[in-house]
């Protein structure tokens, strides 16, 4: 099992939580697409590319969301030419970027239509794209042999979904599985069983999943002030993207439920302004009125959490159903103590 680690977009940090996650024996780092929240996706890979030599880097995610299907292309390619065959591409619909914005989820077609077009251009260098009023043009990347954008060794694109259309649609045209959830063993199998039940088969389909991760310290319990801090703030992230439609309440683990109703009712005297603002101001951060939410039950519902034989165990029995890297997600607030907490005790010993 490979150990990568998901370094969203911090833009001041990139550089230093790149190399040290290269020194540490990690496997990769990921960034993330968070137009309102966070640094440019394709900049922030670039710089962890310029200062790391063998670590792969990629995205989780870039969407269709905020992308064209060119400017997607155009960005994994110009960071392949800085770090050739260290490149990935997770790419999503872009629900939650959108969600964060303010705006109206993406039509599924819309997502296999940029999905098509993009896997074309990366794989051949060129396709067709849209030009406006339903027509479409023939786009081709010209300069090969620059290295402006370099297409050999190809940059593999690992679609993302937790749904079984998305997750059909990867086994159909993606070079592996990308996820980002909960660490529950069998919800975790049944995404990757979708999809290798659409692709025919598991040979050669990796499967990256990004899932939080804490290591408990000496005499450290679940409501520890550390732990509710670094684990708090995926359990309210969850709360609220059910808040706010992207899934139903009955779709969330079981001990999230009635914090979820509590939170709902919560909301239920603001205006829509206001609702939006209070779900997604600080859409990475606990904010104090938040941790009433987070219960011991809560925290296990969300994240691999516990001592080092917990983790090590839990990380194995993830491999059992199909994950083959496991990327740990860090808490933006304190960004480097995941990363410094499992190099020791979990890299190298999965």
């Amino acid at each position: 099992m490979k150990i990568g680690i998901t370094i969203h977009s911090l833009t001041p940090h990139v550089a230093a939580l790149a190399k040290e996650a290269e020194e540490s024996g990690y496997s990769s780092v990921w960034c993330a697409e968070m137009p309102t929240a966070q640094g440019d996706v394709f900049a922030c890979m670039a710089v962890a590319a310029t200062v790391t030599e063998r670590i792969g880097i990629g995205s989780l995610v870039t969407t269709a969301a905020t992308r064209t299907p060119l400017a997607t292309a155009n960005g994994a390619l110009t960071i392949n030419a800085l770090a050739p065959g260290r490149t990935y591409i997770g790419f999503g619909n872009g629900t939650f970027a959108r969600n964060l914005a303010g705006q109206p989820f993406l039509p599924f077609s819309t997502f296999r239509a940029h999905l098509q077009t993009l896997c074309q251009l990366v794989r051949e260098g060129e396709a067709d794209v849209e030009a406006g009023e339903g027509k479409t043009s023939r786009a081709r990347f010209v300069y090969r042999d620059e290295n402006y954008l370099r297409l050999e060794p190809r940059v593999p694109i690992y679609p993302v979904s937790n749904g079984p259309r998305g997750l059909r649609l990867a086994g159909e045209l993606g070079d592996g599985l990308a996820g980002a959830s909960i660490p529950d063993i069998d919800y975790v199998a049944s995404l990757y069983r979708t999809a290798v039940e659409a692709r025919g088969s598991a040979e050669n389909f990796p499967f990256v999943y990004d899932t939080p991760v804490c290591l408990l310290r000496d005499d450290e319990t679940l409501e520890s002030p550390r732990v509710v801090e670094h684990t708090g703030q995926f359990v309210a992230m969850m709360i609220k993207l059910s808040a706010a439609g992207v899934y139903p309440q009955s779709a969330l683990p079981a001990a999230l439920r009635p914090q979820a109703e509590k939170y709902v009712k919560r909301l239920a005297t603001l205006s829509a302004q206001e609702r939006h603002m209070k779900l997604w101001s600080t859409p990475y951060t606990l904010a104090p009125d938040e941790r009433e939410l987070v219960t011991p039950e809560a925290i296990r519902a969300v994240a691999i959490v516990g001592d080092r034989t917990d983790v090590i165990g839990h990380i194995k029995e993830l491999e059992k159903v199909g994950v083959t890297e496991l990327l740990m997600d860090i808490n933006v607030a304190i960004p480097f103590d995941v990363l410094r907490d499992c190099a020791e005790d979990i890299v190298g010993r999965v």
